[in-house]
């Protein structure tokens, strides 16, 4: 008996000089339950054994823990315990049983990786079962006591199990012994919580996607496109094509761009009627009509590097050179409208009136005439 009680006190002597040669680090779940055994070996006070009513032995004892932690500060458990001792004059058998419950702190400020050390107490109820009462005169005894524990945990085998060592101090309440304790026990986690790790905070001031540490330009407007230094990538010509990019950078406001940023190219020729209510014997484009130009201006911006041909077409009413001349003179006033009102060059627009000479319906009937007073629009891709 003396050896186990010798090799259990070395034990707990030697954990703190294991846990300074511990160089693995686990961190301690938050909250978990935990199921497990637990070795003690109760050393009766002093001058107890003397007593007539508590003459009885130093004993091992075996017990059950049940335990919840809530937090990683605070542990509550249970615990069911046997043992057997014997009086210390007539050494009659005494089965001794246990129930305990307490509370037990874990200061952070002691968990050094997989160990940390605790403190707690509680209330312990204990019965004594004498197999003769030729000293006691009962067969059985119970007592009540206060308890105050400390000792060590660690984790063990990928942190599945808790490994301890401690000693109590248990205060008998009717007659104030105190006894003493050692004990070493393991247990099995369940439903093992952790602390949610703080994710490092990483500034981006003005949301470009580079962190402030590396961003050598740290106010660019916001949903621009900037390189890896946080600084705004160029689109000088705004063709959607960045400067780096562009092999034409100077492209037109508008135009359609390949992945190269250059102009496309137009691959069919347009053509487009348009029948402008011309005030009799005049060229001047009615306000309402500018607005008919509007498409075939969004193609010239569309494919800048493209020609239009303007004609002006009459029916056969009136002189022959008179339509030519106002043919002519509605033809050029299209084209000044589209570069006034569109800022379309007006290099890139050619007017010609053609008169009566190309009819598209006969001019023997109303109908037939309207079809003839037209402006014709031509859109060209340039050889």
């Amino acid at each position: 008996m003396d050896i186990q009680k010798t090799a259990l006190i070395c034990a707990i002597t030697l954990m703190p000089s294991m846990a300074i040669a511990d160089d693995h680090e686990h961190e301690w779940p938050e909250s978990y339950t935990s199921l497990g055994l637990e070795y003690n070996y109760t050393l009766i006070a002093e001058g107890r054994t003397e007593d007539t009513d508590d003459n009885i032995t130093d004993f091992h004892g075996y017990g059950i823990n049940l335990a919840h932690q809530y937090n990683s500060l605070l542990s509550l458990y249970a615990q069911a315990a046997m043992a057997e001792s014997e009086t210390t004059e007539s050494d009659a058998d005494i089965d001794v049983e246990s129930y305990s419950v307490g509370l037990r702190v874990h200061p952070t400020a002691f968990h050094y990786g997989d160990w940390r050390a605790f403190a707690g107490g509680g209330y312990k109820y204990s019965n004594y079962d004498i197999a003769s009462n030729t000293l006691i005169g009962s067969n059985e005894v119970s007592e009540n006591a206060l308890f105050a524990e400390a000792g060590l945990q660690k984790l063990i085998f990928d942190q599945r199990f808790i490994a301890e060592a401690g000693i109590r101090a248990i205060g008998e309440l009717q007659d104030t012994y105190l006894d003493f304790q050692p004990f070493l026990g393991v247990s099995v986690l369940f439903g093992r919580s952790y602390p949610k790790s703080m994710e490092p905070v990483v500034l981006d001031s003005d949301n470009d996607g580079v962190v402030d540490g590396d961003d050598q330009c740290p106010n660019t407007p916001a949903g621009a496109v900037v390189d890896a230094t946080g600084c705004e990538e160029k689109d000088s010509d705004m063709d959607g094509v960045l400067d780096k990019d562009d092999a034409c950078p100077d492209t037109p406001q508008g135009a359609k761009v390949d992945a190269q940023g250059c102009a496309e190219k137009l691959t069919v020729e347009v053509r487009e009627n348009l029948y402008i209510a011309f005030p009799s014997n005049s060229s001047a484009v009615p306000q309402e009509s500018v607005k008919e130009l509007k498409n075939i201006a969004r193609l010239m911006k569309e494919y800048p590097s493209t020609e239009l041909q303007v004609f002006g077409h009459t029916d056969s009413r009136g002189s022959a050179s008179y339509n030519m001349q106002l043919s002519d003179a509605r033809a050029s006033a299209v084209r000044k409208v589209l570069s006034a009102e569109y800022d379309i060059s007006l290099t890139r627009i050619n007017s010609q009136g053609m008169g009566e000479t190309a009819p598209v319906a006969t001019n023997d009937t109303p109908e037939g005439r309207a079809e003839n007073r037209r402006v014709e629009l031509v859109l060209r891709q340039p050889e």
